[in-house]
């Protein structure tokens, strides 16, 4: 069981076929460098309107915090398939019932559903279709990019 969820091999399968736990895992973190990235200058400012005093600042912080990684996963679900950390994994995130691209209503429900990923992770372990539980929440899915 443990080798088919930590399998990382380098022969990828096409279409339907759903990612290895390591490939998401992988795509996962190059898209929160990337995040990172697009936060530090929000970041940077907010902390100097702070230093000046500004009562806004805390606002704005919660507004990057949570709008940029909104803008960035649900903007590429919708966008292209696939956040720049998927894509460089060779993988897409479909409409599960279709296999076409996903809705603006699933691509929000998946980003809000991520707050679920530490539970999403336990439960993978029992899932054929090795769907997270956002995946089945918002009725997507991550596949292999046909070659």
């Amino acid at each position: 069981m443990w080798s088919r969820i930590l399998n990382s091999a380098t022969v990828r399968p096409s279409g339907v076929v759903p990612p290895i736990t390591a490939d998401r895992i992988k795509a996962f973190v190059l898209d929160a460098f990337f995040i990172t990235l697009l936060q530090t200058p929000f970041y940077a400012l907010v902390f100097s309107l702070a230093n000046k005093g500004l009562a806004s600042a805390e606002l704005l912080y919660l507004l990057s915090y949570l709008g940029i990684p909104l803008i960035y996963f649900a903007g590429f679900w919708l966008g292209g398939l696939s956040t720049p950390g998927k894509k460089l994994m060779g993988m897409m995130v479909v409409n599960a019932a279709t296999l076409g691209r996903v809705s603006w209503l699933q691509a929000i429900i998946r980003v809000c559903a991520y707050l679920l990923l530490p539970i999403s992770i336990f439960r993978v372990l029992i899932n054929p279709r090795l769907r997270l539980l956002h995946d089945e929440i918002a009725d997507t899915q991550v596949v292999y990019k046909s070659a």
